[in-house]
């Protein structure tokens, strides 16, 4: 493949080499072993007529429908490179091999095992960077506010049943949370998203002395408090807590919640941070904001019941 009209055969077969094949100002970047531009399908090559090298620029003439285009017209700032492609051999890159290091040009395009980079930047001022698909930016964390939804509620025998489980001997006979204690707070079941972090609102109710509650991920507990209170005062605080899956409960993401003292405790949803598709349907469907706009949907429902 060149980019002019008088072609010696014995450069063709060479690879690209970090060469630029420039037409009408416009840049079409190669590196032998980084990113690779072909015609190729199977066995199949992209050719001009019989005896004839293919020209870059210029339509193909042989029996294949594929079309290579560098730059419109002299001075144009279009695309560097169109592929039209109706049924014949398609574009690859060739994967990098061992010798890869990572620096490319601006405009060149590498296929690596953990997915295709770009060098970007103009002049000396070149980077590079990952070329997001569509599965990356379905892992992208985003947050979804809630109704204020009442998680649990130890006073009550139905405000129990958020509690997933709980240490030895956690509550006194009247279900206050005893001193030393704590339970996992179920936040939502884990086969239906990957639920990164929780919004809550978290209430000491009839404390029997001053103490503090911590709120944190299943594991080793922190030295810091997250909500402070005094005998015989209600007290809430809100917290955007990490979410986690417990050992001994591994069907539910949850917050674990420790006091230093007795008391009733009150925990309420109010948001959620999510990633991930999973029990979505048709996930792959959609614009990126049209399958966030499903996953906030499913998640509200799910906290609805």
């Amino acid at each position: 493949m060149t980019n002019d009209d008088t072609t010696n055969p014995s450069e063709v077969e060479r690879p690209l080499d970090r060469r630029l094949l420039l037409r009408g100002g416009a840049v079409l970047a190669g590196a032998a072993g980084v990113t690779v531009i072909g015609a190729a399908m199977g066995a199949s090559k992209a050719e001009a007529a019989d005896g004839q090298f293919m020209v870059v620029g210029q339509p193909n003439t042989g029996e294949s429908s594929t079309i290579i285009t560098v730059g419109l017209f002299s001075g144009s700032e279009s695309a560097a490179l169109i592929l039209e492609n109706a049924s014949g051999p398609a574009l690859r890159l060739t994967p990098t091999g061992d010798g890869y290091n990572g620096g490319l040009q601006s405009g060149e395009i590498a296929s690596t095992s953990d997915g295709l980079e770009i060098g970007v930047g103009q002049g000396d001022n070149t980077d590079t960077t990952w070329l997001a698909t569509g599965l990356d930016l379905d892992q992208i964390p985003f947050t979804i506010a809630l109704d204020p939804s009442r998680l649990v509620d130890t006073r009550i025998p139905e405000g129990r049943g958020g509690i997933m489980t709980t240490s030895v001997d956690a509550f006194d006979s009247s279900f206050r949370l005893k001193a030393g204690a704590w339970m996992d707070v179920g936040v939502v079941p884990a086969f239906i998203y990957g639920v990164d972090a929780a919004f809550l609102n978290i209430t000491a109710v009839s404390p029997v002395r001053a103490g503090h509650i911590t709120a944190y991920p299943p594991g080793d507990r922190p030295t810091t408090s997250t909500l402070n209170f005094i005998a015989g005062q209600n007290t809430a605080n809100g917290a955007f807590i990490r979410t986690d899956i417990a050992p001994e409960e591994p069907k539910w993401f949850v917050v674990r919640i420790h006091t230093n003292a007795v008391t009733h405790v009150l925990v309420d949803l109010t948001g959620v941070t999510v990633r991930g598709l999973s029990g979505v349907s048709n996930s792959k469907l959609g614009s990126a904001g049209q399958r966030s706009s499903a996953k906030t949907d499913r998640m509200k429902r799910t906290i609805s019941r």
